[in-house]
């Protein structure tokens, strides 16, 4: 069983403790820098002085692109799957 472990995120100017497990962590702070990146770039391009208003910014944009790659990525192998079963 993977050890879990305790961290603090930092995004937009916040710090968040969550637990994960320890392979999930350079993961997680790969996307924690990816949001603050976005954060930062509503704030420059807009000139958004709110974090808050940024930060929901910066959800709305991940909310509309990532779950429809991952969604379609998970029904293609569904689909994958269910052609190897009528297959065999």
């Amino acid at each position: 069983m993977e050890n879990s472990i305790k961290i603090e995120l930092s995004i937009g100017d916040r710090m968040y403790p969550i637990t994960i497990k320890e392979s999930q962590k350079e993961g997680i702070f790969k996307k924690a820098e990816e949001i603050n990146d976005v954060i930062r770039f509503f704030e420059d391009e807009y000139a958004i002085r709110d974090k808050q208003d940024a930060l929901a910014m910066a959800l709305l944009q991940f909310a509309t692109k990532e779950p429809s790659k991952n969604l379609f990525d998970v029904v293609q192998r569904r689909l994958d799957t269910l052609n190897h079963l009528l297959d065999t």
